[in-house]
């Protein structure tokens, strides 16, 4: 259905794009783009939608990024870097399947998954041992200087968010915590073809959970300090929040210290991480010199816990 779309709509741009350039033979290497988006009920009709490039679709809804070098190379790094963890973890879920008896493999396939993924691991090894030398051979610069003085962070977590965050477009840290998705609950991310259905960058979000890891096991790090705050602020607290429960679909209200151990610690992990974007979002505004602000409880509510202050939390800069 999708392909006969776009080949319809091809045609009757003469086999070139919004822009002029010439579309590709091969369907699944253009885009179809509505004027009126789906989740506004836009559809598939004559006069709300075009064909063109993935490069420019991204331009039209303004998420592509223009990075100067050497930022080009380390996205290069680390797209390949999240490709290859992909495809591990796929081929993983399939001796994973046949071990559970879901799926049933002869011994050649057997054999030949597991050297496939053997090969796997050593390339993805092979590939953050250069996203960790591309971070070393440029560590004097100021950015990357001090986000490595913070305990427990590491090259990884410095590549995942050069590459994917903005500090030029980012007027505020909740722009961080939007981009990672940070700036709702999971419940409130995913609604499908809906205005809140904006997740957030996948990919960010499972290089911070990585490095929230790091943080959870470093108990003299500050940012493992606000994890505990909160954690503890929710096993006593009556305050009534959304959640999902055993055996039961859709979300209940539930008091924060009822809910299950693992939605307070998902909870605790997203506070800290927003605290940790928001420390990052104001020692890079400043070594950049761009303006910088409170977050919004201090600003507009006048809460102290909304000032700023990451060199009380390990930054040097």
């Amino acid at each position: 259905m999708k392909k006969a779309i776009k080949e319809k709509k091809r045609n009757e741009q003469g086999g070139r794009s919004t822009k002029g350039k010439r579309l590709p033979e091969d369907a699944k290497l253009f885009d179809t783009h509505r004027a009126k988006p789906r989740r506004e009920g836009g559809e598939y009709v004559d006069g709300n939608y075009a064909v063109m490039l993935p490069v420019e679709h991204m331009e039209e809804h303004g998420n592509i990024r223009a990075r100067s070098e050497p930022f080009e190379e380390l996205k290069a790094l680390f797209d390949g870097y999240k490709q290859i963890q992909k495809l591990r973890m796929k081929v993983n879920n399939q001796i994973l399947a046949q071990e559970r008896g879901t799926d049933r493999l002869d011994e050649i396939d057997k054999q030949y998954l597991n050297k496939v993924l053997a090969d796997i691991d050593e390339h993805e090894e092979q590939k953050g041992k250069l996203i960790k030398a591309w971070v070393k051979a440029n560590k004097t610069m100021p950015i990357i200087k001090a986000m490595l003085s913070v305990k427990g962070v590491g090259e990884i977590s410095v590549a995942a968010c050069l590459t994917f965050l903005d500090v030029h477009k980012a007027d505020h840290p909740s722009s961080f915590w939007a981009y990672a998705g940070y700036h709702r609950a999971a419940h409130e991310r995913y609604v499908k073809n809906s205005v809140t259905d904006k997740p957030g960058n996948r990919t960010l979000r499972c290089a911070l959970y990585v490095l929230a890891g790091c943080f959870i096991k470093n108990p003299g790090c500050a940012y493992r300090e606000v994890y505990d705050l909160r954690k503890k602020k929710t096993e006593q607290s009556e305050k009534i929040t959304l959640t999902r429960l055993t055996g039961k679909t859709g979300v209940y209200q539930v008091a924060w210290k009822d809910v299950k151990p693992s939605h307070r610690h998902g909870d605790a992990i997203r506070v800290m991480m927003k605290a940790f974007l928001a420390d990052l979002w104001f020692v890079w505004r400043t070594i950049e010199g761009l303006p910088v602000n409170d977050l919004y409880v201090k600003e507009h509510l006048g809460h102290e816990s909304g000032m700023l202050d990451p060199k009380a939390r390990g930054w040097e800069y």
